[in-house]
């Protein structure tokens, strides 16, 4: 890995976790939900920073169906992430109490309660967008060259269990506020918790690595016959 893009990496795989452990809720306790929160914020922040030329480039080049779609993946995350982060604050008990938020409170937080399912799935499907970056990282390291083909049978097995944890954890029904409060089992172990949601992230990176394949087995269709 070259070390321009240490810190990228670094920074990609830190907001995937602090992500999962967002998604327990009061599980961590809410002063700790706040400050993963506001961790997530920095780190945000940074990956804009770390990701500029990104946003310098969106106005060249040509627009394929891969590259619509993947820019279209990039800001529905980038305004859901902002949607999350403002309605966190609005509602902070602790790290903003001094705000003290009185009306709407009821729409910011089904706002809070719903984003970060959205969030979720379409945070997965970028990091399956872009799983090709993230083979080029992996690549480096021989050891996992030897156990490839192993590590594609767990991550098969992992996002077969994660169509079960869908369920389980009632995904779609938070997403889509059918259930408008958060229901948890606080004598569940927390790492069970978090095995289950990402098992559910890994269902969607590879859905989202599978569609980008597609797409680009189109791009490549479309190009060569255009030359011939």
């Amino acid at each position: 890995m070259k070390g321009k893009n240490k810190p990228k990496m670094i920074t990609d795989v830190l907001m995937t976790m602090v992500l999962l452990l967002l998604m327990t809720y009061s599980l961590i306790g809410e002063t700790w939900h706040e400050i993963l929160g506001m961790i997530m914020l920095l780190l945000f922040l940074l990956h804009q920073i770390l990701y500029w030329r990104w946003y310098a480039s969106i106005v060249n080049g040509r627009y394929h169906k891969l590259r619509i779609f993947m820019t279209g993946i990039d800001f529905v995350l980038l305004l859901l992430m902002i949607l999350q982060m403002v309605s966190g604050i609005l509602l902070s008990k602790h790290l903003f109490s001094f705000y003290g938020l009185k009306s709407n409170i009821t729409k910011i937080r089904l706002i809070h309660l719903a984003v970060p399912y959205w969030m979720f799935l379409v945070a997965s499907l970028h990091l399956g967008f872009h799983w090709k970056r993230v083979l080029m990282y992996l690549k480096k390291m021989a050891a996992l060259e030897n156990i490839c083909w192993g590590l594609r049978l767990i991550v098969y097995i992992v996002s077969g269990y994660g169509i079960y944890a869908l369920w389980k954890r009632q995904f779609f029904q938070y997403m889509f506020l059918q259930i408008q409060y958060v229901f948890l089992d606080f004598n569940e172990p927390i790492q069970f918790f978090i095995m289950d949601y990402l098992a559910i992230m890994v269902l969607f990176t590879i859905m989202g690595k599978g569609l980008s394949d597609v797409l680009s087995e189109n791009k490549s269709i479309k190009t060569n016959g255009g030359n011939e």
